[in-house]
């Protein structure tokens, strides 16, 4: 070990007791960003990362107002997502960010903070932090995906395979027509397999407007249940499309499958005109 990586204790000078240098806070660099880069975290912390979030706004809260809070996550197995130990500390900008001076949210976590043996929920942790540069690889806000407010219904209907895509069509116009009466330019998206659908509205109120609603709702007969979410918009409300022009029977075949085909789009469509005028008729769902 290089003696130069060392140096003598200044509380205990003269009995020889050796002190980790690199434990000493480094330069801070530019503050401007606002946002505090944290590393080396525990990535089993005991509570989980929701105990994490607050803990580390309670250590890094004493410094400014905090904005948010990013845990950044590695892709696990089966759509889960595991703790890379790194995390983002966003403070509100103010008249001192980025001066390197007293009442800087920034400078002071970093001065006070790195290298530095501090509590951490419920144990003691070397904390290693620096300011963030926004344009660090992996770490551009940016990039993420914008996540508007929405609604997402549920217990609309029993999924079964027979069902056609054109079923699922009308019943997303229905929706769309009864929600427009209620919040303005709604995005409508169903999902036939679950049974469900999202609705994206303008801002939270009209989430929260739409979701009290829906909760006293009635589908087909059916208890709605609604529920407050976040997601990524999707471009367009169309539905995935079968194919039908590809086919592994023969041509006799074919045509004998186009028929029976045609004649169940006829009993489908039929269906429908009746449910128009009853349960599901467009922009009316029935009232608790």
């Amino acid at each position: 070990m290089s003696c130069r990586s060392y140096f003598l204790s200044c509380f205990h000078a003269g009995n020889g007791i050796l002190v980790d240098a690199s434990t000493v806070g480094r330069p801070i660099g530019d503050t401007s960003s606002s946002a505090v880069f944290v590393n080396e975290l525990p990535k089993n912390f005991q509570g989980g990362d929701e105990a994490l979030h607050f803990a580390l706004g309670d250590l890094f809260g004493q410094y400014g107002k905090i904005k948010k809070i990013e845990l950044y996550m590695d892709e696990g197995i089966l759509e889960t997502k595991n703790f890379k130990g790194e995390a983002l500390v966003v403070y509100h900008t103010s008249k001192f960010t980025g001066t390197h001076d007293a009442g800087d949210p920034v400078y002071e976590a970093c001065r006070d903070l790195d290298g530095r043996v501090r509590v951490l929920g419920y144990r003691n942790w070397r904390i290693r932090c620096e300011a963030a540069v926004w344009q660090k690889e992996g770490f551009n806000v940016k990039d993420r995906a914008k996540k508007s407010p929405c609604v997402e219904i549920a217990n609309l209907w029993e999924y079964t395979a027979s069902t056609p895509m054109s079923w699922f069509i009308e019943i997303q116009d229905v929706i769309r027509k009864h929600v427009a009466e209620h919040i303005k330019e709604p995005f409508v998206k169903v999902e036939p397999s679950e049974g469900s659908a999202l609705i994206w509205c303008k801002g939270a109120q009209d989430a929260m407007k739409l979701a009290s609603l829906m909760q006293k709702s009635y589908f087909m007969g059916r208890k709605v249940i609604a529920s407050l979410c976040r997601k990524e918009k999707p471009v367009s409300e169309a539905l995935p499309q079968v194919p039908r022009h590809l086919s592994m029977k023969r041509t006799s075949e074919t045509s004998l499958l186009e028929q029976v085909e045609s004649q169940d789009m006829q009993s489908w469509q039929q269906f429908l005109n009746v449910g128009k005028q009853a349960a599901i008729k467009p922009g009316k769902l029935d009232p608790e």
